[in-house]
């Protein structure tokens, strides 16, 4: 704003505009003034130079993998209805579990387990037995580390003079996985 009232009050007292007063005249005049300008070239200002910081490299720690024991047992439920003479019936079986390390740390946290078997019948009484493996994630402070396979048996008998049945077994499930931490 002040250079614009200086340029202005230089314009007003320069000689050139002395004879005319009249404000046309001094627009035209300061259009003139100001096209002059236009050949004014900024003169570039350089700053030293300044040598650039080495940027330091943090070394990237790799994960480290390893096998850990797992284990933990599941109460596992199925039921099933055998058909009048047969002598094989179906049975899914299921439950919830976690499996853990010695530590507790590495956790499948609570996993559903399932598992359909082929049952034998036999004079009313059904008999399941199987050696699943599940392949179940695991975790290390709610953070996933790996997955795995974990193994166990389902051994069990049930009644079913009416068809009708439940059966029960309590498994033990356990295995080696590989788990991978940064």
């Amino acid at each position: 704003m002040d250079k614009t009232i200086a340029l202005a009050c230089l314009l007003l007292s320069s000689p050139l505009f002395a004879s005319s007063t009249g404000p046309e005249s001094l627009r035209a005049a300061s259009s003139n003034a100001f096209s002059s300008l236009a050949v004014f070239k900024p003169k570039a200002v350089s700053s030293p130079a300044v040598p650039a910081k080495a940027v330091e490299k943090t070394p990237v720690k790799a994960a480290a993998s390893q096998f850990v024991h797992v284990s933990g047992s599941v109460n596992l439920n199925g039921s099933g209805n055998v058909m009048h003479g047969s002598s094989f019936v179906w049975v899914d079986f299921s439950g919830y579990a976690n499996v853990t390390d010695s530590t507790g740390r590495i956790t499948s946290n609570s996993t559903w387990f399932n598992r359909s078997v082929g049952c034998n019948v036999s004079g009313g009484w059904v008999h399941c037995n199987d050696w699943p493996q599940w392949s179940v994630q695991f975790y290390k402070d709610g953070r996933y580390v790996g997955s795995g396979t974990v193994g166990g048996s389902i051994s069990a008998s049930a009644y079913a003079p009416n068809g009708f049945f439940s059966a029960n077994s309590f498994t033990s499930l356990s295995g080696d996985v590989m788990v991978s931490e940064p």
